[in-house]
């Protein structure tokens, strides 16, 4: 912070000035002890950037009010967000919409679209191989449509499955093949009745023993569509299996549950904690992670829990968070002890968020 004439101020990298950004304060340079203006509040030209930009090599540094900071930062990121993430956005729209058909074709024909999996496969494969993986979380924490949860649960668990092989170091014919199970562990639900998968209250006993019953319809429907792959098989009917046999739908104990079923039930879990329904609210992803990290999960594969806990939080690292106060925050730090609440920089200060001041979602991965 630097107090001049009575107001605080604070210095912005000049690389956060960007072509058509409305500016709504002025901006100034600072020269020893004394600030200079630059330009008045307004809508910036590209000539007004590359003057900003010039100046802050010659002077010392760029400065705006503080009280502004926040409102340009969201500016700034908004723009990035929509440069940067816009093919991103349109190959996972892509890859949304093939998973789409698949369950499309499950309910109508109550079979699996064999060619289209195996590319999609294959494609989500290459996206988790050669883009950044907190530009991929980013893509699942996005707030999505109620209605549309089945169809994007299955693309999203296929993603993270496939980043924790990537994580796990496994070959990429290996990784396609725990995609292939993400994209395909709920087609089941296709014969599940509606009414049972978006109920908004709680169900009875009798309508949980229809759910459970999924994971065989999917495995069912997969062996009728001609899929031979014993471990891709297995990892579909298996993505409910508990290590301590009190899973679904065969009590399957730790080592009869099959590698792809007990990384399956993570990724499961994950997308399924972060997405809204019509009976919940989404959760933030660091809330995830201190469920994982606090052993509610304690009957999954732990060495496996370890492994996405370890890899998860450093892609957070130094990306940007909405705060439930409405400001942005970077993430500088992820206590592995407490995950809940991030240490984060906001507005030149360091905050430890909690319960008052939380981390709502992702920003800008």
């Amino acid at each position: 912070m630097f107090l001049f004439k009575g107001k605080e101020y604070i210095q912005i990298e000049s690389n956060k000035f960007t072509e058509d950004m409305n500016i709504m304060c002025n901006i100034y340079y600072r020269y020893k002890d004394a600030l200079f203006l630059i330009i008045n509040s307004s809508t910036l030209t590209s000539e007004a950037v590359n003057k900003i930009k010039r100046i802050a090599v010659i002077y010392d540094g760029i400065y705006i009010e503080s009280k502004y900071l926040n409102s340009i930062l969201k500016e700034f990121f908004d723009s990035q967000t929509d440069k940067n993430n816009a093919l991103l956005n349109l190959h996972y729209e892509n890859i949304h919409l093939k998973s789409q058909s698949i369950m499309q074709s499950v309910k109508y024909s109550s079979t699996i679209p064999m060619k289209i999996t195996e590319e999609l496969s294959e494609e989500v494969c290459e996206m988790v191989i050669n883009t950044s993986s907190a530009s991929i979380i980013q893509l699942i924490n996005n707030v999505r449509r109620v209605d549309e949860y089945l169809f994007m649960h299955g693309t999203n668990v296929g993603i993270i499955n496939g980043l924790m092989g990537k994580w796990l170091n496994l070959s990429k014919e290996d990784m396609a093949r725990l995609v292939k199970v993400g994209l395909l562990h709920d087609v089941g639900k296709a014969k599940i009745p509606p009414q049972i998968i978006n109920k908004p209250g709680k169900l009875t006993d009798q309508e949980f023993e229809i759910i459970k019953l999924h994971p065989v319809f999917s495995y069912e429907i997969a062996k009728k569509s001609n899929e031979k792959d014993i471990d891709i098989l297995n990892g579909i009917r298996g993505h409910h299996e508990k290590i301590n046999g009190t899973g679904y739908p065969d009590n399957l104990r730790y080592n009869e549950i099959c590698l792809f079923a007990r990384i399956t039930i993570i990724s499961d879990i994950y997308d399924a904690m972060v997405s809204k329904r019509v009976y919940k609210d989404a959760h933030s992803p660091f809330e995830v992670l201190d469920e994982f990290s606090q052993g509610r999960f304690s009957d999954l594969d732990m060495e496996l829990v370890n492994a996405f806990l370890s890899n998860m939080p450093i892609e957070l690292l130094d990306k940007f968070v909405l705060l439930s106060d409405g400001s942005i925050g970077r993430i500088i730090y992820i206590n592995p002890n407490n995950f809940m609440y991030p240490i984060v920089e906001a507005q030149g200060e360091i905050i430890l968020t909690n319960e008052r001041l939380k981390c709502v979602s992702m920003y800008n991965a």
